[in-house]
C-alpha cells in the first residue's frame, strides 16, 4: 500500500505488523528502509498496542488477576511491544494520503480483548499517526501506546530535545533504581545519536517537540500528543539506524509500585485510549 503527498511518499504493510516500510521526500530516506521480504524488526516504523516495551518475565498482576505472558521474540526472555507489531491488519479505508487499520484482539495470555485502529496520513508537513485502542472485555483492563520509527544515518545525526532524565537499565535493559537518573546526553543542546556504547533507554520528562537532524540538509520534527511523556532512545553501536520512540509508559511500568504513575492506564469496558505522534519533514 502506497500513500503520497506533494514530495512524501509513504509504503505500508498492513500484513505485517501494520507497519510503515519506508517513508522519503522528494526520494530522500526520512525513516529507515525495510529491505525486500522483511520482519517487523526490518520496518521503518510499528505501532506499540496494548503496552509499550518490555515487560520482566511476562509476569505482572492487574486487577486481582495474575498475568503471565509467553516471551514474543527469539532471544528475548521479556515480552514486549505488545501484539500490534507481530499480527496482520486489517485495511478500513485506502485513499491517496490517507489510510485507516485496525486490528482486533479476541483475548488469550492477555486476558483483556481490545479493538486498535491506526489512522495514517500525509500532510503538507509530513507524517501523522494516531493510534487507538478501546477495551473490549467486560472488566478493566491496562492500557500503554507508543510509535516505534526508526531513523537512518545514526552516524551523522543529532537529537535536541529537553527530557529531564533516563532510567538506568540492567543487561536485560530493564529500568532498575528507584527514579531516573541524568539523561544519557546533553539532548537540550543537541547531542549524536552516536554514543560510545548501546542506548537503550527510557527518558522522563520529555518536553517536545525533538529535532532530528539527519545530515546533509534533511531535519525532522517529531511531535506526538502529551499523554506521550516518555521517549525511549534506542542506538545500537555497529548499525546506521537509531529510534526516537515516543511511549505513554516506562518499560516494565506494570511491575512498578505505581503503574498509573509509570504511564498504564486502566481502561473501564468500552473506554478508549489514543495517541498521536507526528513526524515533520523540512530540507534546510
Amino acid at each position: 500500500m502506497v500513500l503520497e503527498h506533494g514530495p512524501l511518499r509513504l509504503e505500508i504493510l498492513p500484513h505485517v505488523g501494520g507497519g510503515l516500510s519506508r517513508l522519503t521526500f522528494g526520494g530522500r530516506e526520512v525513516l529507515r528502509a525495510a529491505g525486500a521480504d522483511p520482519g517487523p524488526l526490518d520496518l521503518a516504523s510499528f505501532p506499540l498496542v496494548p503496552y509499550a516495551n518490555r515487560i520482566a518475565h511476562g509476569v505482572f498482576s492487574f486487577g486481582g488477576r495474575d498475568v503471565r505472558l509467553p516471551g514474543n521474540l527469539a532471544g528475548h526472555q521479556h515480552p514486549l511491544h505488545g501484539h500490534g507489531w507481530l499480527s496482520a491488519w486489517t485495511v478500513e479505508v485506502a485513499a491517496a494520503d490517507r489510510a485507516v487499520l485496525a486490528f482486533d484482539y479476541p483475548g488469550g495470555d492477555w486476558p483483556w480483548s481490545y479493538r486498535a485502529v491506526q489512522t495514517i496520513a500525509l500532510t503538507d508537513e509530513g507524517l501523522e499517526l494516531t493510534l487507538a485502542l478501546t477495551n473490549l472485555a467486560e472488566e478493566p483492563a491496562p492500557a500503554a501506546l507508543g510509535f516505534h520509527p526508526y531513523f537512518p544515518h545514526r552516524s551523522r545525526a543529532t537529537l535536541t530535545t529537553e527530557v529531564s532524565g533516563a532510567w538506568a537499565i540492567d543487561e536485560a535493559c530493564l529500568p532498575v533504581g528507584e527514579a531516573p537518573g541524568p539523561p544519557m546526553a546533553d539532548w537540550r543542546s543537541g547531542a549524536p545519536l552516536a554514543q560510545a556504547g548501546l542506548i537503550d533507554h527510557c527518558h522522563v520528562g520529555w518536553r517536545g517537540p525533538a529535532r532530528i537532524d539527519l545530515g546533509e540538509g534533511l531535519v525532522v520534527t517529531l511531535s506526538a500528543s502529551p499523554n506521550l511523556g516518555w521517549l525511549h532512545l534506542y542506538s545500537p553501536p555497529g548499525h546506521d539506524f537509531f529510534c526516537v520512540e515516543p511511549v505513554s509508559c516506562r518499560p516494565d511500568a506494570l511491575n512498578a509500585e505505581n503503574p498509573a504513575a509509570q504511564g498504564i492506564a486502566t481502561l473501564p469496558p468500552g473506554e478508549a485510549l489514543a495517541a498521536s505522534m507526528s513526524i515533520n519533514v523540512a530540507v534546510t
